[in-house]
């Protein structure tokens, strides 16, 4: 039993092509962000399209975020799946106090900063608690 668990890493044993699909909707958000955020800011897009091209990063981030739960939720190891799933709830958590703070701080009249800021913070809230979580684990 411990030969099989030595070295098993915390982000698990995932097969090389559902990691390659990963990679690739990873590559797809960050291009479409990227030229969706160049097409708004140059305004090559016509008024009556720009909210349907302003939805396509979501749509990307949505696909990547049910391809992760897919992979999370076939982890043969029920411990990784757990702390994977803690660690999602952990980064929704913060993505949610951290967008309400920045909506109470906009009202005040404060600061009006960039909902992009958020997108980051969840990223590092989810890879802080995988970390922490998986130092408890051991």
């Amino acid at each position: 039993m411990e030969e099989q668990c030595k070295g098993f890493p915390a982000f698990g044993l995932v097969p090389w092509r559902i990691r390659r699909w990963l990679l690739l909707l990873v590559g797809a958000y960050v291009a479409s962000t990227l030229a969706v955020h160049w097409l708004m800011a140059h305004q090559k897009i016509v008024p009556v399209a720009r909210p349907w091209v302003g939805i396509v990063p979501s749509l990307v981030f949505i696909a990547l975020a049910a391809g992760m739960v897919w992979v999370v939720c076939s982890f043969a190891d029920e411990m990784l799946v757990r702390l994977h799933l803690q660690a999602a709830a952990f980064a929704f958590l913060v993505t949610l106090f951290g967008g309400t703070l920045l909506d109470g701080l906009a009202q005040a009249g404060v600061y009006q900063a960039p909902r992009d800021v958020l997108e980051a913070a969840a990223t590092l809230a989810w890879a802080g608690a995988i970390m922490v979580l998986a130092w408890r684990q051991r």
